[in-house]
Formats: C-alpha cells, sequence, structure tokens
C-alpha cells in the first residue's frame, strides 16, 4: 500500500534498481510482493513501486465488476481485486467503508495465503499463472481505457491450481482395517494420487468427480495409533492437504477369561 509518481512502462530502475533486487529476492523463494496501482484515475500508467516488474500490481474494480474511477491501469499490471466501498476495520476502532487500490491489494494477499496454504510449495509464477488464467477478464471502459484483465476468482483459482482436501468419510478405523474412504474437496482430477500418513497404504485411488475421490486404504496391524493427515496430490499441479483429518484407533481390550 505504497505508491509514488506515475510511470506508463516498467521502472525497475527508477530508484537505482534498490526495489526491484528486494522484490527479485523474496522471489527468489516464493514469496510474492503484492503492491496497489495507485489512485490517480490513470487509464495508461501505474505509480512506484507497483510497476517494478517482477512485483504483482492490483488495480480496483467496483462491487458490480467495473473498474474504480480512482484505479491506475496499464497493459502490465497484473490483476484487478474489489477496492470500492470496502467495509474495513479502521484505526481507532469499529469499522468504515473505504476506497483505493489500497483495499484491492489486501483481497490479493489474503487469496495468496489461501493459495499458498494449500500448496506450500508453489512459485509466485505457479499462484499469478492461476489467478489470471482464472480470473474475470474486466476491460477499463473509462474515457481513454483500454486494459484488460482478470479480477481475482479464489475458488476457481484453487481447483485450478491444484487439490483442495475439504473432507472424508469414515474419519477412523481400527488396526489392521482395509476400507473405503470418501474423500470431498475441489480440484479433483482423473489421475490424482492420496495419502494417509505413516502406517496406511492406500490401494487405489478413484476419481469419481471434481469434488469427490474415493481411497481404499489398509491400516498396518502394528501402526501407531492417532491422527494423519489426508493429502490429495494433482498431476503435476501441487498437493493439497486435509490436517488431522483420519484416526487410527487402537483396538479395544478384550477380556476372555
Amino acid at each position: 500500500s505504497i505508491g509514488g509518481g506515475l510511470y506508463s512502462a516498467t521502472c525497475d530502475t527508477a530508484d537505482g534498481g534498490a526495489m526491484k533486487t528486494a522484490i527479485d529476492q523474496l522471489r527468489s523463494v516464493n514469496i510474492a510482493t503484492v503492491i496497489a496501482a495507485g489512485n490517480n484515475g490513470s487509464t495508461n500508467s501505474m505509480s512506484w513501486p507497483g510497476c517494478v516488474s517482477s512485483a504483482i500490481s492490483v488495480g480496483s474494480t467496483d462491487k458490480s465488476d467495473i473498474v474504480s474511477s480512482f484505479s491506475n491501469a496499464t497493459s502490465f499490471m497484473s490483476l484487478w481485486a474489489p477496492g470500492s466501498s470496502i467495509l474495513s476495520s479502521v484505526i481507532g476502532g469499529g469499522y468504515g467503508y473505504m476506497s483505493g487500490t489500497s483495499m484491492a491489494t489486501p483481497h490479493v494477499t489474503g487469496t495468496w495465503a489461501v493459495l499458498k496454504q494449500a500448496n506450500p510449495s508453489a512459485t509466485v509464477t505457479q499462484i499469478l499463472t492461476a489467478l489470471q488464467s482464472t480470473g474475470k477478464l474486466i476491460t477499463d471502459a473509462r474515457p481513454g481505457g483500454t486494459v484488460t484483465k482478470p479480477r481475482i476468482n479464489i475458488v476457481a483459482a484453487l481447483a485450478q491450481f491444484g487439490s483442495a482436501p475439504t473432507g472424508i468419510a469414515p474419519t477412523n478405523a481400527l488396526l489392521g482395517a482395509t476400507l473405503n474412504v470418501t474423500i470431498t474437496g475441489t480440484g479433483f482430477v482423473s489421475g490424482a494420487t492420496t495419502s494417509f500418513g505413516a502406517g496406511i497404504t492406500v490401494n487405489s485411488t478413484t476419481f469419481n468427480s471434481s469434488t469427490q475421490l474415493t481411497a481404499n486404504i489398509t491400516i498396518a496391524a502394528n501402526a501407531t495409533p492417532g491422527t494423519r493427515t489426508v493429502s490429495v496430490t494433482k498431476p503435476s499441479a501441487g498437493t493439497g492437504n486435509l490436517a488431522y483429518a483420519f484416526t487410527i484407533n487402537a483396538p479395544v481390550p478384550a477380556i476372555t477369561t
């Protein structure tokens, strides 16, 4: 939420390259730098440092998917996000309606966090591609406006980028059991594989739909009882995890004599 000046082209050397170097260092370890495009109402430029080529720059739309009158925009901007009349916490306590590309940018930051949570090893480029390829295309219809960019769609990006398990049934079984487990979620595809953690062998994974898989599993007789994380891996697109989703139960002691 910083900016100054207006640039109609990328501004990698505007400060001698120091900001570009910092952004690139973060990006090299898969951390995105998300920056507001600025609020000058420009249809062909944006403020520094959003104009740095390796930054994720964000312009603002309203709740009707119309480009906000105040938003800057350029052909090299990354994304649109909602930034008009956003109900926000305000300094001093309480809430108020605020507008600006500084309101749009946190939407992208939060979206990024959700995608990284589902796909921790994802690179900046992979997440940006997922957002750009699934977002709703919005064209700047203001006088002089020509820019068309995607407005973020978190659900679509999550489904396109990787699988996200959200529930399973049943949630537990005894040592030595072989059973079918139904996994629900989003973004499932044919060829997806599953994992249930230590001591559990996945015999097969059946694709039922984009929201449901069936895994046939066998629990080892000597497995350690306790909870396990269930994972779904989409071919060439990362792994989604559901922590503490399945529990191995020890048999109830039986008194025979």
